[in-house]
């Protein structure tokens, strides 16, 4: 069984960084439409077999089957919480996507999937700005989760010094998430 877990931060503090060309609204929108993109795309993949929403926000509407988790007080214990739920479920990988990957698709989960056919090992993706874009644990507790800046080689060091198999994945889905006002004008650019 694999499981999934996107974690979202309170909507009022999300995208911060876009406050100068984005008012709070507008923010909202725009996460809550990525937020429900990455859902539909961890939904049709068909290879996923349980899918939690981690997050205080408790009003949104979300696409049947998604579960809630709550937030353990941050980013990285919630996702520890998120492991030991897929853990309990009898999940032998727990793929973490963040909200706010505007490319992301049904594709491109079945492609980091079946990249990691192993027991044992890490699969993550590079983002631009050495950020983590996606990180598939297997079994869900491999690595203990270390979002927040740089955490792409934070990530790989963990499994390293484990001894745990790391793979790289090279996919735009992941690679592009979107934080800055640069960001967003490059998105807006490619649609």
């Amino acid at each position: 069984m694999i499981a999934a877990a996107v974690p979202l931060k309170a909507l009022p503090h999300a995208k911060g960084r876009l406050s100068k060309r984005l008012d709070e609204s507008a923010r909202t929108n725009l996460v809550v439409s990525m937020l429900h993109r990455t859902l539909r795309a961890l939904l049709h993949s068909g290879v996923v077999d349980t899918v939690a929403l981690v997050t205080v926000e408790r009003h949104l509407d979300l696409p049947a089957g998604i579960q809630r988790l709550p937030d353990s007080g941050g980013l990285n214990p919630s996702l520890v919480a998120a492991a030991a739920w897929a853990t309990e479920r009898g999940a032998a990988k727990l793929l973490i996507l963040p909200a706010d990957l505007p490319q992301i698709s049904a594709e491109s989960v079945r492609h980091i999937i079946r990249s990691h056919n192993d027991d044992l090992g890490v699969a993550l993706a590079r983002t631009q700005d050495g950020g983590t874009g996606a990180l598939l644990l297997a079994p869900p507790d491999a690595i203990p989760p270390a979002f927040g800046p740089g955490s792409f080689a934070r990530h790989e060091d963990l499994a390293l010094a484990r001894g745990i198999p790391v793979r790289r994945i090279l996919d735009r889905a992941f690679t592009f998430d979107l934080d800055t006002s640069e960001d967003l004008a490059q998105w807006a650019g490619s649609l």
